[in-house]
């Protein structure tokens, strides 16, 4: 009969001896437990590991081991009793090389801050270098020896001391320079040599911007208003639309924004506009009505530059001269038409049928009017003024 007992190894707990007890003649063994202390990123505890190697070591607590990182003893080592294992995990770290336009990213490892860049000042010896940390990410030591370190923080450069082995992060709080949980800090070397941390103060808050919606316009189409006359039924509205956005800032100067909500606080309101298709007479089509021939009137305004406001004087103005009649002619002076045209076949140059068609009468009286007198108000203005235009 053969009994084994075979624990499992459990990390931070003891390893049990192993014992196999066999038949006549077989041999026995023990697998024996050594007790270590692990130090991670500065981070400290003990537990017990079995014989083997420090990776072995590192494998059996359970904590992942990357090619750059650091550990001390060498990885190769047996495992000793009352050993100390110090593993510190290489960090990301930007290397921009003399003439190239864009940095790189490395992984670099060390005991310290310093050490880390150290070590890549000796690959990159011309290059510009920069080990980014968080706030939260500056429990690595500084140093590995008593030193000054420069610090740039707040638009200012001061000298701090910076005992061996203290964290990067106590250190700047015994200084009275407070880091707040997203402030970013980068390690350099000095001129000589000499650390030299830069403090960039990250900032998050949510803002509000309103933005307008603009409306959209339907047309319709309605014969009985002349080409080119456009009447607003519905008057458009424009909406609003309250955006929120997480805007990060590095030393109060605006960095990143991101929309993190659309909220719409205001509908549009369509704008409805009636556009005219019915075309404008010529000949025998034309009407010799006044109500047609102040429709056309409003049609043709663009045409000249004039805006609908303007139609209210040029009413007024041609209600004096001819009541709008096609045929209105002054008896003492011979003017003719709805804009009293002297004489009459001025007319002719806005078209042939001048006598009979208000359109081109509307068409010349408009010009007349922009060449003399800029605008139909401006007209009634001088026809007020001395009874004539």
């Amino acid at each position: 009969m053969t009994t084994a007992w075979v624990p499992r190894a459990v990390s931070g707990a003891a390893v049990i001896g192993v014992v196999i007890a066999a038949g006549a003649g077989a041999a026995a063994f023990t697998v024996s437990p050594h007790d270590v202390t692990l130090v991670v990123d500065g981070a400290r505890r003990s537990l017990s590991v079995g014989d083997g190697s420090v990776s072995d070591a590192l494998a059996e607590a359970g904590v992942p081991v990357a090619a750059a990182d650091d550990v001390v003893p060498a990885r190769t080592q047996p495992v000793r009793e009352k050993m100390t294992i110090t593993l510190t995990h290489a960090q990301p770290a930007w290397v921009q090389e003399p003439g190239e336009t864009r940095a790189t990213r490395r992984a670099i490892a060390g005991t310290s801050l310093t050490d880390q860049v150290v070590r890549l000042r000796q690959d990159h010896p011309q290059a510009q270098l920069t080990v980014p940390r968080t706030a939260s990410g500056t429990s690595l030591p500084l140093v590995s020896d008593d030193t000054q370190v420069t610090v740039h923080v707040d638009g200012d450069t001061r000298t701090i001391d910076a005992p061996a082995g203290l964290a990067a992060a106590d250190a700047l709080a015994a200084s009275g320079i407070a880091l707040g949980p997203l402030d970013q800090v980068s390690l350099g070397l000095g001129g000589e040599g000499l650390p030299s941390l830069t403090i960039t103060r990250i900032g998050r808050q949510g803002v509000h911007e309103d933005v307008e919606i603009p409306f959209e316009t339907q047309e319709k189409k309605d014969d009985t208003l002349f080409v080119g006359q456009r009447i607003v039924d519905v008057e458009g509205v424009s909406g609003l639309k309250r955006v929120t956005y997480a805007v990060q800032s590095a030393n109060g100067a605006e960095s990143t924004r991101e929309v993190v909500s659309e909220e719409v606080v205001r509908k549009p309101v369509s704008e409805v506009v009636r556009v005219g298709t019915r075309e404008l007479p010529t000949g025998a089509a034309a009407s010799g009505s006044a109500g047609d021939a102040q429709q056309i009137a409003l049609a043709l305004l663009p045409e000249f530059g004039f805006g609908a406001d303007q139609f209210t004087c040029l009413q007024t103005l041609w209600n004096h001269e001819s009541g709008w009649t096609l045929t209105a002619t002054n008896p003492s002076s011979g003017a003719y038409g709805i804009p009293q045209a002297l004489p009459g076949s001025k007319m002719a140059s806005a078209g042939a049928d001048w006598r009979t068609n208000p359109a081109t009468q509307i068409r010349w009286g408009l010009g007349y009017i922009a060449q003399r007198y800029s605008t139909p108000c401006g007209a009634l203005a001088a026809w007020n003024s001395k009874g004539w235009y």
